[in-house]
């Protein structure tokens, strides 16, 4: 009779077992998806051809194939993503082959960023050192990711895999699964310890209370609760280098509890959940708080230096970094004192989410800055705070501790909002232009529909020429006279749409204004001179007048 593990089947009796990728899996789904952008974006190409939007399209679609190609690799390769037979364990990742089962140290399921894996690690040959990298994962393992299978078969895998390695590796495969029983219970002890060390985690869930509060609040004032527009948010307290220049440094903290709509808010409230409790737990809710409002003020204090120089930011994200950057350090300084596998799990979950915002966070209107700031204040205060699991800490040095990270927050704070270079645009005065700009529009369009209407009325005798030309002297003239008078007040970005369709807008009623008097002149007194002028200002008008319809073309197919 073959001798095995008491309770566990016979390696004879249990047959081989292959699991290939899906397109029924996230990875499959996100293949088929990025084929889809990548087929429509030259399709739009083929139709706009000479086109900048399509070409634009067309061109970031051929740059997505090459990372579509390579995800898709396990979908169309034929290979199995694992395979569990006689000879051994191998698969896409296993590049130098099957990896024996007599050479299985262990094998062991984990999970990063909600990322199912299968670890499998291999004995090292005698005097070989099993090394790690800086995030934990040691050089003797293979990490075989499950995302290509579809994930109603991730279970089954890991069963399979535990199975086959329990019949098949022999006395290795007995003590790796002592070991993973101990650790196991190890992980409940420690996460006992915890909650019995922080009862209750108030501070997290008061923070996102507000956050959803305010954003709550700002939906009941009329606000839009998608995609709030930037006018609204400074009103409410949104952040920018002019407003806290100007003596609202309270914008600082009150950015941090708005958002900009509700994919914003779940967003980073879904990024504060899992790290906030972690670091709630480890530093108590004081500990959470210091390094929540101070990272939050150091992200907002950094972001008047560039996101805040020219536009406003909100947001929680520089905080939600900062509880990513004190978590960070924390298991960084206790590695020893976390169960076996929880800090190279938590390390490698942090990095990826870290990397992953950051490389996001190049987009255009992510506010980089405060995530980086946030990080920096995070790390900082979660490296020199005294932690829960240091028992035998003083109640005198954890306050100590608490005031010392607080103190360094806001002094960074105010270094940085001090050292601020002026602010390239004066927020308050740039949303009330466009608040009189908007105003203007009105007023340009109930003057144009005047002057329109009498024209009308004279061609058709309705309004004889003397009643025409008093209508031109008291109303029309004067009407474009102050309205290109309130339109030079502006002083909105040119190198934004609306500062040059404002600006179009003062050429065309000074020249309109200007032609209306030249004509009235001539009608007194003709000169040479003037009809010359007249033919000057004519032109002026129609320039003004494409540069305006242009203007709205662009507009037109920028909504398109």
């Amino acid at each position: 009779m073959t001798d095995h593990v008491p309770g566990q089947v016979a390696p004879g009796d249990i047959p081989s077992e292959e699991f290939r990728a899906s397109w029924r899996s996230g990875q499959g789904f996100g293949v088929a998806a990025m084929l889809i952008f990548i087929v429509g974006g030259l399709l739009i190409t083929a139709v706009a051809v000479g086109g900048g939007a399509g070409v634009a399209i067309g061109t970031f679609a051929l740059f997505t194939a090459w990372p579509t190609w390579l995800l898709g690799r396990p979908l169309w390769s034929g290979k199995p993503v694992l395979r569990l037979g006689p000879e051994g364990i191998s698969g896409l990742a296993f590049k130098a082959g099957p990896v024996p089962w007599n050479e299985v140290a262990d094998v062991r399921e984990e999970t990063v960023q909600g990322n199912t894996l299968l670890i499998v690690r291999r004995i090292m040959p005698p005097g070989v050192e099993s090394k790690k990298s800086w995030l934990g994962v040691r050089k003797d393992e293979v990490r075989v990711g499950l995302a290509p299978i579809n994930a109603k078969l991730h279970q089954q895998v890991i069963a399979a895999a535990y199975s086959q390695f329990s019949a098949r590796g022999g006395a290795q495969a007995a003590e790796a699964m002592q070991v993973q029983v101990a650790e196991q219970q190890a992980h409940a002890e420690f996460d006992q310890r915890l909650a019995t060390l922080t009862p209750r985690a108030w501070a997290m869930p008061l923070m996102m209370g507000l956050c959803a509060a305010v954003w709550i609040a700002n939906v009941v004032s009329g606000m839009s609760p998608t995609a709030p527009n930037a006018e609204q948010l400074y009103r409410w307290g949104a952040n920018s280098a002019s407003g806290v220049q100007a003596g609202e440094w309270w914008r600082l903290l009150t950015a941090m509890f708005l958002h900009g709509g509700i994919l914003h808010l779940g967003l980073n409230m879904y990024a504060l959940l899992e790290a906030g409790l972690m670091l709630t737990r480890l530093f108590g809710n004081r500990g959470f708080l210091v390094i929540y409002l101070g990272a939050g003020l150091v992200g907002n204090a950094l972001s008047m230096h560039f996101a805040g120089q020219a536009g406003v930011s909100v947001g929680a994200s520089g905080a939600v970094f900062g509880v990513a950057g004190a978590l960070l350090a924390a298991v960084v300084r206790l590695r020893g004192k976390f169960p076996m596998g929880r800090s190279r799990q938590m390390l490698m979950s942090l990095g990826i989410f870290i990397f992953y915002s950051l490389a996001y966070g190049m987009k255009e209107g992510i506010d980089n800055a405060a995530h980086t700031g946030g990080l920096l204040a995070g790390f900082a205060g979660g490296w020199l705070l005294v932690t829960k699991l240091d028992e035998t800490a003083s109640m005198v040095r954890r306050l100590a501790s608490l005031a010392a990270v607080a103190v360094l927050s806001v002094a960074a704070t105010v270094a940085l909002a001090i050292y601020t270079p002026p602010a390239k645009r004066d927020m308050a005065r740039y949303f009330a232009d466009l608040k009189h700009w908007n105003v203007l529009q009105t007023e340009l369009a109930k003057a144009m529909a005047a002057l329109r209407t009498d024209s009308t009325q004279n061609k058709a005798g309705q309004l004889d020429e003397p009643a025409m030309l008093r209508r031109l002297e008291t109303v029309h003239t004067p009407e474009l006279r102050h309205l290109a008078a309130e339109f030079a007040t502006l002083k909105l970005p040119q190198d934004e749409y609306v500062g040059r369709y404002a600006a179009a807008q003062l050429r065309f009623t000074t020249a309109m204004a200007g032609l209306m008097e030249t004509e009235l002149q001539r009608q007194k007194t003709p000169t040479l001179e003037l009809t010359k002028k007249s033919g000057t200002l004519s032109a002026d008008v129609a320039a003004a007048s494409a540069a305006i319809e242009a203007l709205n073309a662009e507009q037109k197919a920028r909504k398109d």
